[in-house]
């Protein structure tokens, strides 16, 4: 069963005879689990975070530069938002991928996946990516596409950029089981409590609890149409260098980091020229990733933000 949209579901996608629910229970998926992320990490507590189309299993502990989770795609699933984007992985140093196969409920081992997956990716760090969203069309011109190994780790992203907006995609009619290693760049500190002091001590704490909410749920966020609304009835003045800021928010698999670049293209659209000004100030003082300050530039000066 292929899944198409952003909005499936896909807690039910599964073959006529079992669903994720099985292969989360079973023997396989437990043991794989447990050697990968090892007994202690997964004692101390597990999650699962459902994407559009294929699941990422990780310790609710992990470790601040390396981290390593399980994917799980559904038949036709894959990492992207839409079958047809790349997403940026900014916070990654270099990561790997290893497909280990598809999978069943009852499997004591991997099936041989030869037909494997698709991997598409850009060949460098700055891809331009749509106007509205911090994912990137795949095209031929920004992007290339091979298939990936069985059985062999594999770099989906580079020390030099190469591969840092990417997407796997599952061509198979099986459930398929990858493991990924990602090293992490440093983590800047988020420090928003010299901006938040302007504010009365009342809206000072509801930003601050907003702020958090998005860091906890990440894009789900915009399933909350109040609290998305509630961080764009602030003042942009205060909230432009705060969002410039969130942008350094660990990623977990929730498009934590994503999700503020694009709460920013929402405030952009009141004062761009405010916006252009602290992201200005922002790269000076080295505040937030390049990446998001090198694509949101792009888009403000596109033309799509300016006054008439």
């Amino acid at each position: 069963m292929a899944i198409n949209g952003s909005n499936s579901d896909i807690s039910h996608c599964s073959r006529p005879d079992f669903d994720f629910r099985d292969l989360e229970r079973s023997f396989l998926l437990t043991r794989t689990l447990r050697e990968f992320l090892g007994a202690e990490s997964v004692n101390a507590g597990t999650e699962t975070i459902t994407r559009q189309a294929c699941f990422l299993i990780r310790a609710t502990s992990e470790n601040p530069r390396v981290v390593r989770r399980l994917i799980v795609f559904p038949p036709g699933g894959y990492t992207a938002d839409r079958v047809d984007l790349l997403a940026p992985h900014p916070e990654a140093r270099e990561a790997r991928v290893k497909v280990m196969g598809g999978i069943r409920p009852a499997s004591k081992g991997f099936a041989p996946l030869p037909e494997g997956l698709r991997f598409k990716y850009s060949p460098s760090r700055d891809v331009p990516t749509e106007t509205t969203s911090a994912n990137s069309v795949f095209s031929e011109e920004h992007g290339r596409s091979r298939k990936v190994p069985w059985k062999n780790w594999f770099y989906v992203v580079k020390k030099n950029g190469w591969g840092s907006s990417h997407n796997l995609v599952n061509h198979s009619a099986r459930w398929v089981v990858c493991l990924l290693h990602k090293e992490l760049v440093d983590q800047k500190p988020i420090r928003i409590d010299g901006y938040l002091d302007g504010l009365p001590a009342a809206r000072s704490r509801q930003l601050r609890l907003s702020l958090t909410r998005v860091q906890e749920i990440g894009d789900a966020a915009f399933r909350d149409e109040s609290l998305v609304s509630e961080i764009l009835g602030f003042p942009v003045s205060k909230t432009a260098p705060i969002l410039l800021r969130m942008l350094n928010t660990s990623e977990t698999g929730k498009h934590e980091p994503c999700t503020f670049f694009a709460i920013l293209l929402k405030i952009a659209e009141q004062d761009p020229e405010l916006i252009l000004h602290e992201l200005t100030r922002a790269r000076e003082t080295d505040a937030s990733p390049h990446y998001y300050l090198a694509d949101l530039e792009r888009k403000l000066r596109s033309g799509r933000f300016r006054h008439d």
